[in-house]
């Protein structure tokens, strides 16, 4: 949000600076969506929806030998299509709580598909690396 405060410029849309007035207005929503996806009780329960390898478009669940559990169709990928849409939905009719936090969770998988591991389907038990970075950022 700060980024985009600092970005304004004097000629910016009214319409621009009024949804960066709800957007600020609903920062706790945010924020509880951004880190929703890593507790939320009707989760996968190894987080195969956070990841997205964009070469196989699948998530480890189709691309990794050891994972023997039936496969994932849900994507890093395909979680913020899905979110975003849910956002754009809400935002549309006004509500603007449910879709700043459905915001913060496309922001979640956004984030995910950003990382080293997400992208390149490496899991936890693929590598302690990955909880490593986790922890730090």
């Amino acid at each position: 949000v700060s980024i985009l405060e600092n970005d304004l410029s004097k000629n910016e849309p009214e319409s621009v600076r009024k949804n960066l007035e709800i957007l600020k207005e609903n920062m706790h929503e945010l924020q509880l969506g951004s880190t929703y996806p890593d507790y939320d009780k009707n989760a996968y329960d190894l987080y195969q929806d956070h990841f997205w390898d964009p070469d196989t478009d699948n998530n480890f669940s189709k691309d990794n030998s050891w994972y023997l559990a039936y496969s994932i169709p849900d994507t890093g990928e395909s979680q913020i299509r899905k979110f975003s849409a849910l956002a754009r939905y809400e935002w549309q009719r006004g509500n603007y709580k449910q879709a700043t936090f459905y915001l913060g969770e496309a922001m979640h998988y956004f984030g995910d598909i950003d990382t080293p591991y997400h992208p390149a389907n490496v899991t936890a038990v693929d590598s302690a690396g990955h909880v490593k970075f986790e922890t730090f950022a």
